[in-house]
């Protein structure tokens, strides 16, 4: 059974949650919650979404933009801090971690600016 929630008209990305539930796949399509740069990202817990898409580093539109997955557990980098970009410290002290499976992120990802 495929079940799809929206949640908001404004959400386009989309994760797969698939659980095991009586022997039978289940599978319901979640929206990715949506932040506008890194300063709202880390102010999010990673409790309470599975993903983020945020849509810029410093601003929206800033080339900075990355989907990131809960970690469960604290950054890896700097005493649990991370490193602000591709791994961001959230608001309850766990880490959101930038999926770079996609290829190569962009150097403004991680908060670059192309200047003169």
């Amino acid at each position: 059974m495929w079940r799809i929630t929206l949640r908001s008209s404004a959400c386009i990305l989309f994760t797969l949650i698939v659980s095991l539930a009586a022997g039978d796949a289940i599978a319901q399509v979640e929206p990715i919650h949506v932040v506008p740069a890194n300063a709202a990202l880390q102010a999010l817990p990673a409790t309470r979404y599975l993903s983020v898409a945020g849509l810029g580093f410093f601003a929206p539109g800033d080339g900075g933009r990355a989907i990131y997955v809960s970690s469960g557990s604290a950054c890896s980098l700097n005493d649990g801090n991370g490193d602000g970009s591709s791994k961001v410290k959230s608001a309850d002290g766990k880490c959101w971690l930038a999926d770079l499976s996609v290829g190569p992120p962009s150097v403004k990802v991680f908060g670059a600016v192309a200047d003169e």
